[in-house]
């Protein structure tokens, strides 16, 4: 009755030919219930059992195969229920009870050509040893098969397992030729294609490409009407833009969208085309790929992805009206997107780096409003101030970076450029104290700040101005020891360093100091175009020295006056006065006067005009 039911493909005759095979069964079991054939009873009890299906009832299959295991008198009796308990672990996915099930006798199975009864436990073998990652042993099972069974009734899945086993240890010829072979009588079946794509997607996660551009393309050559044919192109796109061949991978993913536009891989490959091209520096043809994608598949996983990389493509290629609109659409498109804030930043930056502040300034605004719990706020703010900043309302914009230095939740790095700022615009006020508190705040709260020398230059300056001199010339001279640094050496302030330097020295009394600072400047840096600036502290140093070098202070304020920064500066007029009075303490009343009257007359600076015509008076 068994091999009756398994021969009807009525259900409703199957299940009446199954249920007079368990009344026979039942009734065995009441009426000989010590019988000697209770083993092969259990059997094909467990039989029935797996011919009724269903979980339940395989599972109990399992125990009436393990009672006839450990009753079964005889070696054969009990290779039959290992045998049926194998088959049955298979179906329930249990590959671990299929080989502890067949251990004892698969590898006694001989060599040879010769059929035995039980071949086909070498097929589940080779099955089972394929799942558990036993690739060597599920290989050698399905060859010892097909070996006895070239075309036996299991010979197909044999060719499977030897196929995928041999494409897993990366013996690419015996895969090919088992393959072919599963090709050559069942290339029509879906056993065919479904073997072919996990070789091909085993090929890929090992990272052998070029062998997986090839499989996938077997795929593909199945046909366009193939179940395959979408994953068959996909799997080759993705080969070719792994394999760095971003060209021909964005036009394979584009045959996916044409082929089979509705696809479920329809809309990823049309991101990884528009991905493609980006990877090829066709910035252009990727931000119109990524649109498209975006606008055909508007559902897909993939829409806000392509939106948003469409958006920032273009603002990047600088494309900024074509990027505003992108932003726009991105945002209206997708009204309950995670990161709204950060799409908002990325759009305002955008038109920041444009010049466009206003525009800039108002999407600022947008995100601290509509995202006020946002990680963006603070830069939003920090944004927002540098905008009053450039735009001088300095008053505003003081109060602005206070604000975001006081305030919690602020990463370190706005926090350290906002009191960076501070510094600047104290500087620039001219407000001497407030540098040296936000300077001060810097250097103690972030000691490795990138703006830790200039911040320094700025706490000497104001030390300088604020008369402590002695500070003045500690800061100075730190600053000064980084001329070999590139960075800071570089900077457009640092060559004033030694000008306040050369000054802290003027006014410590330190002449000598000062003197061989003005001459390491001038070693140092002999076009500097504040050099005109240090040669007048070092005309009036040499004036000052304990025996005066007259004619020394001279020279160095002539290039003061001559030089092309220097002339006509208020710089100017000072050295061109006190060349007057160098000649005037030597007692050389006609060339004081004259250079005094002369002052007078090429300057435009009312108090040393008054001074000098006061002193050609008293010559």
């Amino acid at each position: 009755l068994l091999l009756s039911a398994a021969t009807l493909t009525d259900r409703s005759a199957r299940q009446k030919t199954l249920v007079e095979a368990q009344a026979l069964v039942d009734r065995f079991a009441r009426g000989f219930p010590k019988s000697q054939l209770a083993t092969r009873h259990r059997l094909q009890a467990g039989r029935l059992k797996v011919a009724r299906g269903g979980n339940a009832n395989l599972k109990s299959a399992v125990t009436l195969f393990r009672a006839a295991l450990a009753q079964g008198r005889t070696e054969k009796i009990r290779n039959r229920a290992r045998y049926q308990l194998a088959r049955v672990a298979s179906q329930l996915g249990d590959d671990r009870l299929v080989l502890e099930s067949l251990k004892p006798f698969l590898s006694s199975i001989d060599d040879s050509n010769r059929a035995g009864e039980f071949d086909d436990a070498l097929v589940l073998g080779a099955s089972s040893f394929l799942a558990a990652g036993q690739h060597k042993p599920a290989a050698a099972a399905a060859s010892k098969y097909l070996k006895k069974h070239p075309k036996g009734t299991l010979a197909a899945d044999a060719l499977v397992v030897l196929a995928e086993a041999s494409e897993l240890q990366g013996q690419a010829a015996a895969a090919d030729l088992a393959l072919t072979r599963l090709a050559n009588g069942f290339r029509d079946k879906p056993i065919y294609a479904q073997t072919l794509s996990r070789m091909a997607e085993a090929s890929y996660k090992a990272k052998r490409y070029a062998r997986a551009q090839r499989l996938f393309g077997n795929l593909v050559n199945l046909g366009p009407r193939s179940p395959f044919h979408a994953a068959g192109l996909s799997g080759r796109g993705w080969s070719l833009f792994e394999s760095k061949k971003y060209d021909e991978a964005a036009r394979i993913f584009q045959q996916v969208v044409k082929l089979h536009p509705r696809d479920e891989l329809a809309a990823e490959a049309a991101y990884k085309s528009a991905e493609s091209h980006e990877k090829a520096g066709a910035s252009r043809e990727a931000a119109q790929a990524y649109r498209v994608a975006a606008r055909d598949y508007p559902r897909s996983s993939f829409a806000f992805l392509s939106a948003r990389r469409a958006a920032r493509l273009l603002s990047v290629d600088k494309q900024t009206s074509e990027a505003d609109a992108a932003y726009a659409i991105l945002l209206k498109q997708f009204p309950k997107a995670k990161d709204r804030d950060e799409l908002l930043y990325e759009w305002a930056e955008m038109h920041a780096d444009a010049g466009s502040f206003k525009k800039a300034d108002s999407l600022f605004r947008q995100l601290i409003d509509k995202h006020p719990g946002s990680k963006r706020v603070a830069s939003a703010r920090f944004s927002l101030a540098e905008s009053d900043l450039v735009a001088g309302r300095l008053a505003k914009a003081q109060n602005a970076f206070l604000q975001i230095t006081r305030s919690k939740n602020v990463s370190n790095e706005i926090q350290q450029d906002a009191l960076f700022r501070l510094v600047g615009i104290a500087s620039e006020s001219k407000q001497w104290k407030q540098v040296r508190e936000h300077g001060t705040s810097l250097r103690t709260r972030f000691p490795k700040s990138r703006h830790l020398w200039e911040v320094r230059f700025q706490l000497g300056h104001a030390a300088l101005q604020l008369r402590d001199h002695a500070v003045a010339k500690i800061e100075l001279t730190a600053v000064l020891g980084q001329k070999s640094n590139k960075t800071v050496a570089t900077a457009a302030w640092f060559d004033e360093t030694w000008v306040l330097l050369a000054e802290s020295h003027y006014q410590l009394k330190d002449y000598e100091a000062a003197a061989d600072t003005v001459a390491d400047f001038q070693r140092s840096r002999p076009r500097a175009k504040v050099l005109y600036k240090a040669d007048e502290i070092l005309g009036r140093s040499l004036m000052k020295k304990p025996r005066p070098d007259f004619s020394g202070a001279r020279s160095a304020f002539a290039r003061v006056i001559a030089s092309p920064q220097g002339r006509k500066t208020l710089t100017a007029a000072n050295s061109h006065l006190r060349t007057a009075e160098t000649f005037l303490l030597q007692k050389n009343f006609r060339e004081a006067k004259k250079q005094f009257l002369a002052v007078q007359i090429l300057y435009n600076y009312p108090e040393i005009q008054a001074a000098a015509l006061f002193q050609a008076a008293g010559c």
